[in-house]
């Protein structure tokens, strides 16, 4: 059986963690923006939304995961469905929000479900990549890790929910959804971004192994890629 040349197998990796950075830049920038702690006016003044400057970091890493070498017989599926995600959210995401001013609310309303559903496919997708290259560094640690972040993240999604509707109840059963969130917008800097980061913590752990993920990687590279020879 013929070995794999160590030049090959250091691309293929090199570029997954090409991928994984601008993912990790992405997810980290737009926490930063949807909580309110970073700004860019000079894109606003252009009529560019600053929430398209993630969007592309997203794209572009999820393209370059999708034009690594299969890694493993699973890869090219499941890099496929990150870059269709992807791109799918570039799409619903309000980075552009010309559909918030559609007249029909049904159609607001199915974008919306389509941007839950490409989030939530997203998120598997990352971890099951993830997965893919703990199985091919045969890294049972990251392993475990993949596992662990997304048991976590799920338990932070089901206490962001069971915290924004213990809200809405104790505010009382005349206000819904939408006037919570219209609140939101409405309120300080400080307490907006207090409240985004409280939804937005179940990205912290995705973010946080995507850039392990990344740093396992490149350990990994020189060692095996590129052993030193023996003496």
């Amino acid at each position: 059986m013929k070995q794999p040349d160590p030049s090959e197998i250091a691309t293929a990796l090199l570029r997954a963690a090409e991928g994984l950075t601008a993912i990790f830049g992405g997810l980290v920038l737009w926490l930063a923006l949807w909580a309110g702690v970073l700004n860019i006016p000079a894109l606003e003044r252009i009529g560019i939304p600053v929430s398209a400057l993630p969007a592309l970091l997203w794209l572009f890493g999820a393209w370059r995961l999708h034009r690594t070498p299969p890694l493993t017989p699973a890869w090219k599926s499941r890099a496929a469905l990150l870059l269709l995600v992807a791109t799918l959210q570039v799409y619903l995401l309000p980075y552009l929000g010309w559909w918030h001013k559609t007249p029909s609310e049904l159609y607001r309303a199915t974008n919306v479900a389509l941007l839950m559903t490409a989030s939530g496919a997203g998120f598997v997708a990352i971890h099951l990549l993830a997965l893919e290259i703990a199985r091919y560094l045969d890294d049972p640690v990251l392993r475990i890790e993949t596992f662990l972040s997304a048991i976590s993240a799920a338990l932070i999604v089901l206490l962001a929910l069971g915290f924004l509707y213990w809200n809405l109840r104790r505010f009382g059963a005349e206000i819904g959804w939408k006037d919570y969130f219209l609140f939101y917008y409405q309120s300080s800097r400080a307490a907006r971004a207090s409240l985004v980061l409280l939804v937005l913590m179940p990205l912290l752990p995705p973010i946080a192994l995507v850039w392990e993920v990344r740093q396992r990687i490149l350990l990994w590279v020189p060692e095996r890629a590129f052993p030193k020879n023996p003496a």
